[in-house]
């Protein structure tokens, strides 16, 4: 049998096989963690395909946005923007997303420029945002709270009992070939804080709003502010209670 005739053969098999796996990967993720989400309606009531950009701080978060999403699009494509050294690698990455858009799948880009090894947000790469104007899919700016908790670099196994985890989508940003990429990452970057930020409660805005103002007094609090901000996400056990945002 030829390398053509044995593919077509398998295809079915493959398809089956992935169709399986999916029930398989919800019901992993349901008792791994609790999970809430927020804007997934915008996300239903639009016309895809998508290409969500979301931050990535736990090996968590494959598995958790393919289950919380195909039920509602379809199969996605996960994948995330190159790091340098990648090369080819990267290349035939984004190269697999860009013919997933054209066929009619989303694709999920993990989109900060590089892994943080403390939960927090890193700046976003415009890979996700690239895609989407080249594609003209609507990219979808997407918040990932509580996984660090759940599931930290540091461990192999997810910590026992159902930690709290919110999925928050922002309103899908329609997209053409006037775009800037380097603008929508940075706009898609500003969503994505701000509901990481409306996870953490009154006690995270009453530090927020202390160290602007101290360094609106020319005082140098960058260093005292990542600080304790990283203590709260480190400490935190679960996600806090989200209220819904929408972005325009």
């Amino acid at each position: 049998m030829t390398a053509r005739g044995t593919a077509s053969t398998l295809a079915p098999l493959v398809a089956l096989a992935v169709v399986a796996r999916r029930p398989l990967r919800r019901a992993a993720v349901r008792a791994a963690v609790d999970v809430s989400t927020w804007g997934l309606d915008d996300v239903a009531e639009a016309s895809g395909p998508f290409v969500f950009a979301a931050n990535h701080p736990s090996s968590l978060d494959g598995p958790l946005l393919r289950s919380v999403l195909e039920p509602v699009v379809g199969p996605v494509v996960v994948t995330s923007a190159p790091r340098s050294g990648q090369g080819v690698a990267g290349a035939v990455t984004l190269g697999a997303a860009r013919l997933a858009i054209r066929a009619g799948r989303s694709v999920v880009v993990f989109a900060e420029s590089e892994r943080a090894d403390d939960g927090d947000l890193r700046s976003f790469d415009d890979t996700a945002a690239r895609l989407a104007v080249e594609s003209g899919a609507a990219l979808v700016p997407v918040a990932i709270a509580g996984t660090f908790a759940a599931l930290p670099p540091w461990r192999t196994l997810p910590r026992a009992g159902r930690r709290r985890v919110s999925v928050t989508f922002a309103r899908p940003i329609p997209t053409s070939a006037r775009d800037e990429p380097a603008e929508l990452a940075h706009r898609a970057e500003q969503a994505v804080q701000t509901a990481i930020d409306g996870t953490r409660g009154p006690w995270f805005a009453a530090h927020l709003a202390h160290a602007d103002s101290a360094q609106a007094d020319g005082a140098d609090s960058g260093v005292q502010r990542a600080r304790w901000r990283r203590i709260w996400d480190s400490s935190s056990r679960d996600a806090r209670s989200a209220r819904r945002r929408t972005w325009s």
